[in-house]
Protein backbone atom coordinates (compact mmCIF):
# COMPACT_ATOMS: atom_id res chain seq x y z
CA UNK A 1 0.00 0.00 0.00
CA UNK A 2 2.66 2.70 1.14
CA UNK A 3 4.34 1.67 -2.23
CA UNK A 4 1.28 2.55 -4.61
CA UNK A 5 1.14 5.47 -2.63
CA UNK A 6 4.91 6.60 -3.05
CA UNK A 7 4.70 5.68 -7.10
CA UNK A 8 0.94 8.23 -7.37
CA UNK A 9 3.16 10.49 -5.26
CA UNK A 10 5.80 10.49 -7.92
CA UNK A 11 3.96 10.21 -10.89
CA UNK A 12 1.30 12.63 -9.70
CA UNK A 13 1.89 16.77 -11.71
CA UNK A 14 3.39 19.30 -9.62
CA UNK A 15 0.30 21.54 -8.30
CA UNK A 16 1.98 24.40 -10.33
CA UNK A 17 1.25 22.28 -13.61
CA UNK A 18 -2.19 21.39 -12.34
CA UNK A 19 -3.46 25.27 -11.91
CA UNK A 20 -2.17 25.91 -15.22
CA UNK A 21 -3.58 23.61 -16.92
CA UNK A 22 -6.86 24.48 -15.41
CA UNK A 23 -5.81 28.05 -16.22
CA UNK A 24 -5.47 27.06 -19.56
CA UNK A 25 -8.92 24.44 -19.77
CA UNK A 26 -10.48 27.78 -17.91
CA UNK A 27 -9.67 30.37 -20.89
CA UNK A 28 -10.90 28.13 -23.53
CA UNK A 29 -14.33 27.64 -21.86
CA UNK A 30 -14.65 31.37 -20.87
CA UNK A 31 -13.90 31.70 -24.96
CA UNK A 32 -16.05 29.32 -25.78
CA UNK A 33 -19.14 31.17 -23.93
CA UNK A 34 -18.69 35.05 -24.12
CA UNK A 35 -16.82 35.01 -27.62
CA UNK A 36 -19.08 32.00 -28.95
CA UNK A 37 -16.17 30.28 -29.97
CA UNK A 38 -15.62 26.50 -31.13
CA UNK A 39 -13.12 24.41 -29.57
CA UNK A 40 -10.67 24.74 -32.17
CA UNK A 41 -11.21 28.48 -32.53
CA UNK A 42 -11.08 28.76 -28.71
CA UNK A 43 -7.35 26.51 -28.68
CA UNK A 44 -6.10 28.18 -31.31
CA UNK A 45 -6.59 31.51 -30.00
CA UNK A 46 -5.40 30.45 -26.77
CA UNK A 47 -2.20 29.45 -28.43
CA UNK A 48 -1.77 32.30 -29.90
CA UNK A 49 -2.18 34.34 -26.44
CA UNK A 50 0.48 32.02 -25.04
CA UNK A 51 3.21 32.68 -28.02
CA UNK A 52 2.39 36.07 -27.58
CA UNK A 53 3.22 36.04 -23.62
CA UNK A 54 6.04 33.80 -24.68
CA UNK A 55 7.88 36.24 -26.76
CA UNK A 56 6.98 39.75 -25.20
CA UNK A 57 8.36 41.63 -22.32
CA UNK A 58 5.27 42.40 -19.73
CA UNK A 59 6.87 45.29 -18.33
CA UNK A 60 7.19 47.18 -21.64
CA UNK A 61 4.98 45.59 -24.37
CA UNK A 62 8.49 45.19 -26.15
CA UNK A 63 10.06 41.67 -28.00
CA UNK A 64 11.75 40.04 -24.94
CA UNK A 65 15.18 37.90 -25.76
CA UNK A 66 13.71 34.95 -27.03
CA UNK A 67 12.13 36.95 -29.75
CA UNK A 68 15.24 38.45 -30.60
CA UNK A 69 16.95 35.71 -30.76
CA UNK A 70 14.89 34.10 -33.15
CA UNK A 71 14.70 37.13 -34.79
CA UNK A 72 16.11 37.53 -38.60
CA UNK A 73 19.19 39.76 -37.71
CA UNK A 74 19.95 42.91 -39.82
CA UNK A 75 22.95 44.19 -40.42
CA UNK A 76 23.69 46.48 -37.69
CA UNK A 77 22.81 45.22 -33.68
CA UNK A 78 23.12 47.97 -31.24
CA UNK A 79 23.22 47.03 -27.08
CA UNK A 80 22.09 49.53 -24.74
CA UNK A 81 21.30 49.88 -21.03
CA UNK A 82 20.50 52.44 -18.19
CA UNK A 83 23.25 54.29 -16.60
CA UNK A 84 22.66 54.26 -12.95
CA UNK A 85 19.35 51.99 -12.91
CA UNK A 86 20.95 49.89 -9.74
CA UNK A 87 21.71 53.63 -8.05
CA UNK A 88 17.86 54.22 -8.89
CA UNK A 89 16.72 50.24 -7.82
CA UNK A 90 18.75 50.95 -4.55
CA UNK A 91 17.84 54.44 -3.71
CA UNK A 92 13.90 55.04 -4.43
CA UNK A 93 13.04 51.08 -5.25
CA UNK A 94 12.39 48.88 -8.47
CA UNK A 95 9.33 50.59 -9.30
CA UNK A 96 11.16 53.61 -9.79
CA UNK A 97 13.86 51.82 -11.42
CA UNK A 98 10.58 50.87 -13.88
CA UNK A 99 9.27 54.04 -14.60
CA UNK A 100 13.40 54.30 -16.31
CA UNK A 101 12.59 51.02 -17.92
CA UNK A 102 9.10 51.52 -19.40
CA UNK A 103 10.23 55.38 -20.77
CA UNK A 104 13.29 53.86 -22.75
CA UNK A 105 11.23 51.34 -24.65
CA UNK A 106 8.36 54.09 -25.26
CA UNK A 107 11.01 56.21 -26.22
CA UNK A 108 12.59 53.26 -28.93
CA UNK A 109 9.06 52.37 -29.50
CA UNK A 110 8.21 56.33 -30.30
CA UNK A 111 10.92 56.17 -32.95
CA UNK A 112 9.65 53.14 -34.66
CA UNK A 113 12.55 51.01 -34.12
CA UNK A 114 12.70 48.11 -34.02
CA UNK A 115 13.66 46.86 -30.21
CA UNK A 116 14.00 44.15 -27.91
CA UNK A 117 13.93 43.79 -23.56
CA UNK A 118 16.47 41.19 -24.31
CA UNK A 119 20.18 40.37 -22.17
CA UNK A 120 21.02 39.52 -18.77
CA UNK A 121 20.13 42.52 -17.05
CA UNK A 122 16.66 43.97 -16.73
CA UNK A 123 17.61 47.33 -18.24
CA UNK A 124 19.38 45.64 -21.41
CA UNK A 125 17.65 46.53 -24.74
CA UNK A 126 19.09 45.36 -28.50
CA UNK A 127 17.89 47.25 -31.18
CA UNK A 128 18.28 46.33 -35.18
CA UNK A 129 19.14 48.79 -38.26
CA UNK A 130 20.16 47.93 -41.82
CA UNK A 131 23.22 50.82 -41.70
CA UNK A 132 25.50 52.00 -39.36
CA UNK A 133 24.51 55.84 -39.82
CA UNK A 134 20.43 54.91 -39.24
CA UNK A 135 21.79 52.89 -36.45
CA UNK A 136 23.69 56.43 -34.90
CA UNK A 137 20.89 58.50 -35.64
CA UNK A 138 18.23 56.57 -33.99
CA UNK A 139 19.75 56.50 -31.19
CA UNK A 140 20.64 59.74 -30.73
CA UNK A 141 17.04 60.75 -31.21
CA UNK A 142 16.25 58.05 -28.45
CA UNK A 143 18.89 59.97 -26.43
CA UNK A 144 17.54 63.29 -26.91
CA UNK A 145 13.65 62.29 -26.44
CA UNK A 146 15.09 60.79 -22.82
CA UNK A 147 16.69 64.20 -21.51
CA UNK A 148 13.94 66.37 -22.56
CA UNK A 149 12.04 63.72 -20.24
CA UNK A 150 13.97 64.36 -17.56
Amino acid sequence: MEALAAQRATTAPPAKEVRQRKGFRDRVSQLMTEEKLSRESALEKVAEELENLAFTDNLTGLPNGLAFDQSPRRAIQVRSDIDGLKYVNDKFGHPSGDVLIKAKAQALKDEGIEAYRAGIAGDEFWAQFDTQEEAEAAMRRVAERLEKAT
